[in-house]
This record gives C-alpha cells, structure tokens and sequence, in this order.
C-alpha cells in the first residue's frame, strides 16, 4: 500500500489541553522500517476478518514512511476486486500536528508486471548415506499467497533417471525403491506440500536422481525447476580399521580385521547447497492513499 505523502509510521498526535488540537505527538508508538507488528494497528475490523481474521498472525510492515506492506497467509481466501481498509485515526502524516489521519481503501487488482512464480528452494541436493534427502520451497515468491505444488520424478535429456555415479554400466536399480519414491512425489502433490522428504527407503547410494518441482501461482502462471539429488556413499570408521561402504540406519556389522561389531558413522562428502530467502506477498498495484489536507497537486 503506497501512501501520497510520508506517515508517522504509527506515531500519534496528542491533545495535552482538551481544547481539540494536537499539542505533540507520542513516538513511542513508531514501527521501525522493515520490523513486521501486528496489522490491526492499522486495518480496519472488516479487512482484517476478510484477510482471514482478526488475530495477531496478520502481519505487516513500514518498507518506508510511504509504504505498507500486509503479509498474507496461504489460507487467505481475499480475491481480486476486495479492498483492504484503514483503521481510523491510526495513520498520520509527517506534520500530524495539524493534518488529518489518512482514511481510505484500495482494491485489490493483479500484479503489474503478472510474473510467474520465483521458486527458491532450500536443502541439501548432494548427501551422504544414511541421510535423507529433505527440500523446503516455502520462500519461494510471487505465489499469490495461494499456490499449488507438483513434485515428479523428472524426464531426463538422456532418458536415465536415476543415473549411477559409481562407474557401473550394467547397474540395475532396485524397483521397489523406486515405486517408493514415486509414491513420496505423488504423496506430496496430492497434499500440495510446499517441502519434501524422500525416505531412505526409495534411495540407493552412488546415484543421482533428477525431480521436477512445477509451482502454479494464485493467478495461474506457472514456474518449474529442475532439482538433481546426488547421493554418495558414507565412510565407516571403526576400531583399528576404515572402510567405505553403505548401510540402512543404525544397522550393525562387522568390519574386516576387527572382530567387534560397531555402528556406523557417516561424514559429509557433498557440498549442502542453501539458496537465499523472501517472504511471499500477494502482490498490490500502486493506488494510492490520499491524505485529505496533505494530497499533492493533480492527484
């Protein structure tokens, strides 16, 4: 929400003498720019019910003395044409001292430029046995607040997927593993999760296997990634020996030369890949809020 002139960012003006003009202006209740606080300090009882109820999970922010941000949850059922309105007397301008508070509301209209989602995942895309492989794409922007998520095992230029990185050309990867990490991609759809985890149970080590994510946006544009997972196999230590091989979780066995059955331990061979964060907004077209003493010429 842009305003026409800059705000006190929840300062209030105050009337000491009760004769009905503001005398000074209490700044103990400024937003500081880019904290968010809770919106009902500045919407009004009805927006808040219609952006998903009056509790303090509706967060906003001060990006600038001028400029409102509302954070919405996915579950917001708001659409394209609603309005979102001020609470009275609780946005003031910069001379609150003898202006009005600023009234108004704007509507909701699509976001220009109409882009597609920017999907930004965060995880490890290379891990070593027995880790499982656990990818989060909830900062991902753009979505519209409402968005829908599609995770498949994708179709690879050279047709192999899973591919083997352990140099063996007549590897054959077990079915079942596989049937199981369909099943966790269509899991995932089905429940339209934003995050994925593929148990070890529909992985083999030495492999890399490639998985489309497809996000659609609130306003039906759409953005894929391709995400390619690599597994590597884990370095066992034990007494008086070391060796490198692969084993289900918290299994037992025996190191050649050792004699004493150990667990095993893993270390991280891959690098673990974090991509940066943004909070999702439903984006609003710049109308603005018109202060009805402080409105600048021609608008």
């Amino acid at each position: 929400m842009y305003f026409s002139q800059p705000t006190l960012r929840g300062a209030m003006p105050k009337d000491a003498d009760g004769d009905g003009a503001f005398d000074w202006i209490d700044r103990g209740m400024t937003k500081n720019a880019g904290i968010r606080f809770d919106c009902r300090d500045v919407l009004d009882t009805q927006t808040l019910w219609n952006l998903g109820g009056a509790t303090p999970d509706l967060e906003c922010t001060w990006q600038s003395d001028s400029h409102l941000q509302v954070f919405l949850k996915p579950w917001t059922s708001v659409q394209v044409g609603d309005e979102i309105c001020l609470r009275h007397n609780a946005i003031y301008g910069l001379d609150g001292l003898t202006s009005p508070p600023a009234f108004g509301c704007i509507q909701l209209a699509f976001p220009d430029p109409l882009l597609p989602p920017d999907i930004i995942v965060s995880g490890s895309t290379s891990v070593c046995f027995p880790e499982a492989f656990t990818l989060n794409a909830k900062d991902s922007r753009r979505l519209g607040g409402s968005p829908t998520w599609e995770w498949q095992l994708a179709q690879t230029d050279s047709g192999v997927n899973p591919e083997d990185l352990s140099g063996d050309s007549s590897r054959v990867f077990a079915g079942s593993n596989l049937e199981q990490l369909k099943r966790s991609l269509s899991v995932a759809t089905y429940e339209n999760k934003y995050d994925l985890r593929l148990p070890l149970s529909s992985l083999e080590p030495d492999a890399k296997y490639t998985v489309r994510l497809i996000v659609t946006s609130r306003w039906e544009k759409v953005s894929e990634q391709l995400l390619e997972l690599t597994t590597k196999t884990c370095q066992v230590t034990g007494p008086g020996a070391t060796t490198t091989r692969w084993a289900p979780p918290d299994q037992s066995y025996v190191i050649a030369g050792s004699g004493d059955p150990v667990r095993q331990t893993t270390t991280f061979l891959g690098p673990r890949v974090v991509y940066s964060r943004a909070h999702s907004l439903l984006p609003l077209r710049s109308l603005t809020l018109v202060f009805a003493a402080l409105a600048l010429a021609g608008l």
